[in-house]
């Protein structure tokens, strides 16, 4: 049984009922003023006064904004990106002997230098030289003949380090020098005898016998047909306008057909090649000047010396010409930016921002020179021209203003 409370004493233990109904309204309470406090701090911000309105509104302190005084050239520029190639690419075309031409060798690389008497492509087992000339060989030519297909032959034989003589007559030394050039390449160089259809005589029908032609033996005619020699294969020669030339395209071994005769080359000084649109081309003018930097970093003056006709895409090449010196060969494909002068303002002039410049009431143009303690000073200064935002100026009165300062912007 419950001991009895003893006189004087309460009972004071709390059911667990009344202990959680606390716990939770204690929760409320803090809940509520945590929300008073926000609301408190919400109403602060929204309600400000006249003082701190005029504040916020103010613009921050005025910072001072400096440009840097160049010295150099102020000029209107055009930027053109460009390739370095050769001046001229020929096509040329390999007259093929044979009814289906098989490329058999490449004997020289793409790139390789393509000279006088140079070997350049092997067709049907056959090789095809490279001799300089005006125009292709149109026929084979045999010992005896004459013309200015032989002498080109001669020139470009003698060219290619034979001894020929040269005097348009195919004869034993230029056979000479055309079997050694075989020689020289591996070869052996093929002649042949080929009969030469007479020409009926003057009155004669072709097809006529002459007097007594029932008795002539038709065996004997034909020996004693005349015969020449052929001493050069139009198919075994290719002219190329200029040499050396170098080699950029070829037919790869085992090539068939047309394409087995065909061969790319270039000659010629190295030059500059930009590809513009016609707006662009419109504003280039012939022998307009500009510089190309390297990427060594050395500067190369060139000039605009051909515009081309515009492309089905409105491009339109220009052509830079070096001025002074060559461009070295190790360029030859590379590309670098060149920057022409449309229009050239001042030469060797301080060139500061034009928003540096201010004019004063005397009509003279003062500019506010930063000082080594952060202060600014006046100096009086003349601007004799302004380019794209940019003013060539000269300082007056011996005033101290000197490419690498600062000049205040306004």
């Amino acid at each position: 049984m419950p001991r009895p409370l003893s006189t004087g004493q309460e009972r004071t233990t709390t059911s667990p009922r009344r202990r959680g109904r606390g716990i939770v309204i204690a929760a409320v309470v803090a809940v509520a003023a945590l929300a008073l406090l926000a609301a408190g701090w919400f109403a602060a911000g929204m309600f400000r006064s006249p003082e701190q309105i005029a504040a916020a509104a103010s613009p921050p302190p005025p910072s001072e904004v400096t440009a840097t005084v160049d010295r150099g050239d102020l000029r209107d520029e055009i930027n053109l990106q460009s390739t370095v190639r050769r001046e001229r690419t020929e096509d040329v075309i390999i007259p093929s002997a044979e009814d289906t031409p098989v490329v058999t060798a490449n004997p020289i690389d793409i790139g390789g230098e393509v000279l006088p008497g140079a070997l350049v492509l092997e067709v049907n087992g056959s090789p095809v030289f490279a001799l300089p000339g005006e125009f292709p060989f149109y026929r084979d030519i045999t010992l005896g003949a004459t013309g200015t297909d032989v002498r080109q032959l001669q020139e470009g034989l003698r060219k290619a380090g034979l001894d020929v003589t040269v005097d348009g007559m195919l004869g034993p030394s230029t056979r000479a020098a055309v079997e050694q050039l075989y020689r020289n390449a591996g070869y052996t160089a093929r002649s042949a005898e080929v009969e030469v259809q007479p020409q009926p005589n003057q009155g004669e029908e072709a097809g006529d016998k002459p007097d007594g032609g029932d008795a002539v033996d038709d065996a004997v005619r034909q020996r004693e047909a005349p015969r020449e020699i052929v001493v050069v294969d139009a198919s075994s020669f290719v002219t190329i306008r200029t040499t050396p030339s170098f080699l950029t395209t070829r037919p790869a071994v085992g090539t068939t057909g047309e394409d087995a005769t065909k061969i790319t080359v270039t000659n010629g000084p190295l030059l500059a090649f930009a590809s513009v649109t016609s707006s662009t081309a419109a504003i280039l003018t012939l022998e307009m000047l500009g510089t190309a930097t390297l990427p060594d970093g050395t500067e190369i003056a060139l000039s605009v010396s051909a515009l081309g006709s515009p492309d089905e895409d409105g491009m339109v090449t220009a052509t830079l010409t070096p001025n002074d010196q060559a461009l070295p060969d190790d360029l030859l494909n590379a590309e670098f930016t060149i920057s022409l002068t449309r229009q050239l303002a001042a030469e060797d002039a301080l060139i500061v921002p034009t928003r540096a410049v201010s004019p004063q009431g005397t009509g003279q143009q003062v500019v506010l020179r930063r000082s080594d303690d952060g202060t600014f000073s006046e100096v009086h200064v003349e601007e004799i021209a302004a380019l794209g935002g940019r003013s060539a100026i000269t300082v007056l009165d011996d005033g101290d203003l000197a490419e690498g300062d600062e000049v205040m912007v306004e």
